[in-house]
Order: structure tokens, then sequence, then C-alpha cells
């Protein structure tokens, strides 16, 4: 009897199947991470413009309040050239804006006393006594929180030593008599919460000594 051999065929082992890798969420934190930075960089970039506008509109404010002062200062040298008299009118209670300074070397000077700012018969505004402020007033308002006030204080120099204090005549040099006033003023800009005081030293010529 014969015998057949069958060859056994081998069947060459199937292609793995590659499936969908599974995913752990590193992606996505890495993208949150990025957005939350991006937020916060966003966040500080507002912040500095803002904090910087601020800045620059309290710089742009306190200028408009240095410059009224400074118009205070020119028309309160008007009015004294023009308006007032040595001696005249001035009293220790600043009426009308027209003070005497205080006795002593150690007492407070009246400029810091904040009711003569606040009672408008004892300090003196920007136009109400030189032609030349009533023009420019209205302007000048439109653009402030409220007018330049100042008042004037009256010092007698009884004779000027120095050369430029003396007259030269045919009879040789004459000392001249001088009258000093110190002026303060206190301006506000465009706000109240700017506010500014300046101070100036003026020399009225008042005859010979």
């Amino acid at each position: 009897m014969s015998h057949i051999r069958s060859k056994s065929l081998r069947r060459k082992p199937a292609a793995p199947v590659i499936g969908p890798r599974r995913q752990h969420g590193v992606v996505m934190a890495v993208a949150l991470i990025m957005l939350l930075m991006l937020t916060i960089i966003g966040v500080t970039s507002m912040s500095s413009g803002n904090l910087q506008e601020i800045m620059a509109r309290n710089m742009l404010d306190r200028n408009y309040a240095f410059q009224a002062g400074e118009s205070g200062l020119r028309d309160a040298e008007i009015d004294v050239e023009t308006n007032i008299t040595a001696g005249a009118g001035f009293d220790a209670a600043c009426t009308n804006g027209l003070c005497l300074p205080p006795a002593g070397t150690a007492a407070t000077p009246v400029w810091e006393d904040d009711a003569l700012w606040t009672n408008d018969g004892r300090h003196r505004k920007f136009g109400d006594h030189t032609l030349g402020g009533v023009d420019n007033a209205a302007e000048l308002g439109n653009k402030l929180a409220d007018l330049p006030k100042y008042i004037v204080e009256y010092n007698e120099v009884a004779c000027d030593p120095t050369g430029s204090g003396e007259m030269l005549t045919s009879f040789g040099p004459v000392p001249i008599k001088f009258d000093k006033y110190r002026i303060t003023t206190t301006a506000t800009g465009r706000s109240t919460q700017a506010r500014i005081r300046l101070q100036s030293t003026y020399r009225k010529r008042n005859g010979r000594c």
C-alpha cells in the first residue's frame, strides 16, 4: 500500500492591525498652558497701558495747573503796578486779598492758611482787577476747574542799597525807594486734584528816599 505524503502548507502570519494610538492629553495641556500665558501677557499689557495713560493725563493736568499759576502771577503783578497803592488797604486779615505779613519770623505765613483760599473776601481772582485778565478769564475758565487766586503781601523797602537801585541825576546817584510785594497764587488744572501754588516777589518803584 503506497503512502502519499501531503505537503503541509504554512500560513503566513497575518499583518498586525494598527489601531489608533491612545491619547494621553499632552498636546491639550501644552495648549492650555500657552493660552494661559498669552492671557496673562495680554492682561498685563492692558494694565500697563492704562497706567501709562493715567500718568500722562496727570502730568498734562499738572502742566495746566502750573501754566495757570504763572498766569495768576502775571495778572497779580499787573494788578500791583496799576491798582495797588503802598500800604493802602493792607491788613492782617487779608481783606480783599491785601495782606500784611505776620509779626515775627517764627509766625506762620499767611498764605498757609487754607481758609484764605476758600473765602472770596480774603483773596483776589484772576481777571477781577485787570483789563487783560477780564478779557482772558472766560477762555481760561473753560479750560480749568477754577480760575487762579492770589494774595498780595506788602513789605516796604526803605532804600535799595545796590547800584541797580540808584537813579543817576545831575547831582550824582540818588537812591530810589521801592515797595516790595510778595505775591502768592494757587491754581488748579482741568480737575481740582491737580493743584499748585507759586510765589514771586515784585518790586514797585515809589519815588526817592
